[in-house]
């Protein structure tokens, strides 16, 4: 199965300024850098173009790209890229415009990709370089913004060591390239125009300077002042004519020209039309309908066009509906003026204005920029909140979590839906922490009586102790408050949400509770109704373990028939058929199925280790290990034990106890009783600390059998007491089957002297109430040949 993806983009949203390509109307073709480009790319896919601002780098690949007619995809970066999320979401809606309505566009960068984002990036680039037509280039510009040690650098070099040959790759910066994409210069894959290259000859700047209608006598003093410098000789080239007395010696200093530019420029106009640039400026994408708006100034859109036929600097971006761009150092030049020519009080209702003009754009963290630099926390905070169920989606948690946390230290007021997302944004990363937030808008929204979110909240708190695996013990306190949660019976998508997560930790923590089946079979109905997929399989994976514990084969196998694994248009994310296979292979290592066990495991193993999503790893594995005990494949069990061992994250309780006792069944086949007691006991210790209690009857049941298989007869009957004592608090079928087994396994294994067939015998015409109950239920149901104890028993 290929890497499926979700749709980004509609045909409906518009193109993002970031993603649009400059237009550059009256540019002098500058044929040997053109041809220098061919060059490199004949031998490598992909170009770094490294020159300081004002080269020229920008023009330059539009040029080329007009000249050579490629389609192109062009990416602007920002600091906003940092947040790998952001970058991803961002170059898929770059690559719908050349697939507008497919059917499997590019995927989010949400939490179950965290663990490997090098795999998803590899993944991305390749399904990317499929999207794009015939020499499509894409290009990169203004990459020095991630030029510090980031993963951004290694997730982006990953990405481009996979795009396919056919597709062609220029990076635009103004600094060398980060040691890993570098790398790619030892393969080949990247070859790199140095600084040098962009200066210009003495013929380019004689035809800048002509294009700018400088006398050919005046070209070469210029040229020898400027050094190169493509932006200084269209500075002095155009002040030169209206000031021939201007000193060249300020070309020496690039931001000194800037400035003595900016202010020739504005000393030059008007009043109005000064006052107007200064202001546009707040705007990084200048649309002259938002530039009225902005400024009151009628012949915006005239103005603006005037500037960028000049080429003043003033660029204007293609398929971004007539927006202008003026370049960073000018803009740099015209926000320093802003505070000398309009007033403090006007200056801050004008940034607030442009900050609301920018969010109704769709121009979310220029807007948040703004309202951060003039301290309008509670605007910023509303903001954030408004946007943060899609930026969630997105997977841009990390962005969100910044402008939250900036709004949270500078109110006055705690606010329930920023400690909310707060927690959302850090439950993948920092469970601790989100529990803190989560805690808080709990509280929050309980003195605001409000039902929908409160339940958001109590079932986001919930998931945090059932995905870690972590001091489920502190559930209680928590789950005894769920009965009197408000607005129950409304079945509102978040009372539906809470009502699985109580069913899912009731079944860790509580599995025996006489309220549950109620809950359960209300959760059936609902789910039937579910329509979203994702939502869909993560309900039934909670009801499907909650049945199969109480032994309720029927149940599960039907449920498990019922739930869809794709969609009905062939999409299904990996993160879907990943959760089917799991779900499979827990039905399967349930009901002693231990080669199908086997064969769902590692269909789920392949598809984390291709889409590099890790989340149900130590699952699967777990599943595999108990099936290639039962079938006698010793030595993939050990494997596949220490892989588990290499992948236990920190306080990860439940899996550790399952880890050890995936151990002590390798340990008691190899015949290394002593490894195989210690195993026993972390497990155990592990088990009590997670507070699951069907996990510390299983771990204890285990341990005891390890004691009689190493001929202490007494301690594993003292063991064995100790583990029926609490399977009687548990009170499921499952764990007092299980109890049962292991407690006959420890009389056979202790029954030496007898021959094997008597002491099966014996051990099975003695067998416990709880297995026979078991098998009771199970011939009942109609599965009794698929059950665990008759496959087991039969073993």
């Amino acid at each position: 199965m290929g890497f499926a993806m979700k749709p980004t983009l509609t045909n409906t949203m518009p193109v993002p300024a970031k993603l649009a390509r400059p237009s550059a109307p009256r540019v002098f073709r500058r044929a040997r850098l053109h041809a220098a480009i061919d060059a490199c790319l004949q031998q490598a896919r992909v170009l770094w173009i490294a020159a300081p601002p004002g080269a020229g780098k920008t023009l330059l690949a539009v040029s080329w790209l007009d000249e050579r007619k490629c389609p192109c995809l062009w990416y602007q970066i920002d600091a906003g890229d940092k947040d790998l999320a952001t970058f991803f979401h961002y170059l898929g809606m770059a690559a719908q415009q050349f697939v507008p309505g497919a059917a499997n566009p590019l995927p989010h960068f949400t939490t179950e990709y965290l663990a490997d984002p090098e795999t998803f990036a590899r993944r991305y680039f390749e399904r990317l370089g499929a999207l794009l037509p015939a020499r499509c280039v894409i290009v990169f510009d203004d990459l020095h913004e991630q030029a510090s040690p980031s993963l951004f650098n290694q997730v982006l070099a990953k990405g481009l060591e996979h795009l396919p040959p056919e597709v062609q790759v220029l990076c635009l910066s103004r600094v060398e390239m980060p040691p890993p994409l570098a790398r790619l210069c030892l393969t080949a894959r990247l070859a790199r125009l140095p600084a040098q290259s962009l200066e210009l000859s003495e013929a380019e700047s004689f035809g800048i300077a002509a294009l700018h209608g400088t006398p050919m006598d005046q070209a070469g003093p210029l040229h020898r002042a400027v050094h190169g410098w493509a932006a200084g000789l269209v500075l002095l080239a155009s002040r030169r004519r209206e000031c021939p007395a201007m000193p060249l010696a300020l070309a020496a200093e690039q931001h000194v020209l800037f400035s003595y530019f900016s202010h020739e420029v504005l000393r030059h106009f008007s009043r109005g039309e000064c006052s107007f640039l200064v202001q546009c400026a707040l705007l990084p994408t200048i649309y002259p309908d938002d530039a009225v708006q902005l400024t009151g100034y009628a012949r915006a859109g005239k103005l603006l066009s005037t500037l960028q036929s000049q080429n003043y600097f003033t660029y204007q971006r293609q398929a971004a509906e007539g927006g202008y761009e003026f370049h960073p150092m000018f803009r740099d030049c015209l926000l320093l003026r802003l505070p000398q020519i309009i007033a403090a009080d006007r200056c801050l209702a004008l940034k607030r204005k442009a900050a609301r003009i920018l969010a109704a754009r769709g121009e979310v963290a220029a807007s948040i920029e703004l309202l951060r630099s003039i301290g309008d926390w509670e605007r910023l905070s509303e903001l954030a909140i408004s946007k943060a169920a899609g930026m969630v989606a997105q997977g841009r948690t990390r962005t969100l979590a910044v402008w939250l946390e900036d709004a949270s230290l500078h109110l006055p007021q705690e606010k329930p839906w920023l400690h909310y997302w707060l927690g959302i944004c850090h439950l993948p990363v920092d469970v601790l922490q989100a529990r803190v937030h989560l805690e808080a808008a709990l509280t929050l929204f309980q003195q605001e009586n409000a039902a929908g979110p409160l339940h958001l909240a109590w079932a986001a708190l919930i998931d945090s102790f059932v995905f870690s695996g972590d001091e489920l013990a502190r559930l209680d306190a928590w789950l005894d408050r769920y009965p009197s949660l408000p607005g129950q019976d409304q079945g509102t998508a978040e009372m539906v949400s809470a009502m699985f997560s109580y069913i899912g930790a009731m079944a860790y923590r509580r599995p025996g509770d006489p309220g549950l089946p109620k809950y359960a079979a209300l959760a059936e109905q609902l789910l039937e109704r579910e329509a979203v997929l994702e939502r869909k399989l993560a309900h039934g994976a909670i009801l499907l373990s909650y049945h199969l514990h109480r032994g309720d084969i029927l149940c599960a196998e039907r449920l498990l028939q019922a739930l869809p694994h794709g969609r009905a248009d062939g999409y299904a994310s990996p993160l879907v058929h990943i959760r089917w296979q799991t779900l499979k292979a827990l039905q399967a290592t349930i009901t002693g199925a231990h080669e199908a066990a086997i064969t769902f495991a590692q269909a789920g193993l392949r598809l984390a280790e291709t889409s590099g999503i890790s989340y149900f790893n130590l699952r699967l594995m777990w599943f595999c290990i108990v099936a290639c005990l039962h079938s006698g494949k010793l030595g993939e069990a050990r494997s596949l034990a220490d892989r588990i061992a290499a992948a236990l994250p920190p306080r990860a309780n439940v899996f550790a106890s399952l880890y050890y006792s995936a151990s002590l069944g390798v340990s008691l086949q190899e015949g290394d009783f002593a490894r195989a007691l210690a195993d026993g006991q972390r497990s155990i210790e592990f088990a009590q600390a997670s507070g699951v209690p069907d996990r510390i009857v299983l771990a204890m049941a285990y341990a005891a059998y390890a004691r009689a298989k190493a001929g202490d007869a007494c301690a594993a009957m003292r063991e064995m007491a100790a583990t029926r004592a609490v399977e009687c608090q548990v009170a499921i079928p499952m764990t007092g089957y299980v109890c049962g087994f292991w407690s006959r396994a420890c009389f056979c294994s202790m029954a030496i002297g007898l021959p094997r067939w008597r002491r099966c015998a014996g051990c099975w015409s003695s067998a416990s109430k709880w297995a026979l109950q078991w098998s009771r239920c199970a011939a009942t149901s109609g599965t009794s040949r698929n059950c665990i104890c008759w496959r087991w028993r039969r073993a």
